[in-house]
């Protein structure tokens, strides 16, 4: 049986441990299910002991950090742009990723998130929140 690479031993191609508790406990529901309606005899993940919970804290930059992290030269300069973008207005990458010209009204200094981007199934979708 194949196992799931970790983030901390595999960063490149590993899960976090919440990911891979999340898929354990998807399997281990399908087999007590499997064991209620008598498909199986008994459930074989009932020994199986879930992962502890990822110890790494996300940080949050300072203002300063922000103002250094801008002052830095970019070699792409959308890049820069759609971090600042994100940085000001808290939108998501994939919503910053959809927007259009179109999304953009000058007049009442305001964009409209109508669509985001899906990098998993590589189309434009909705939002999450709709703000107008």
């Amino acid at each position: 049986m194949r196992s799931f690479p970790r983030r901390d031993t595999d960063p490149q191609n590993g899960y976090s441990m919440s990911t891979i508790n999340l898929v354990m406990k998807v399997i281990k529901k399908a087999l007590k299910e499997a064991v209620r309606l008598e498909i199986l005899p008994r459930d074989p993940s009932a020994g199986i002991e879930m992962l502890s919970e990822d110890t790494e804290e996300r940080g949050i930059l300072t203002p300063d950090e922000v103002a250094e992290l801008f002052q830095l030269d970019w070699t792409d300069e959308r890049s820069k742009i759609a971090s600042i973008l994100g940085a000001v207005s808290g939108m998501r990458l994939s919503e910053i990723v959809g927007l259009r010209i179109e999304c953009v009204n000058m007049d009442k200094n305001v964009i409209l998130v109508n669509r985001s981007y899906s990098y998993y199934e590589k189309r434009k979708g909705e939002p999450i929140n709709n703000f107008v």
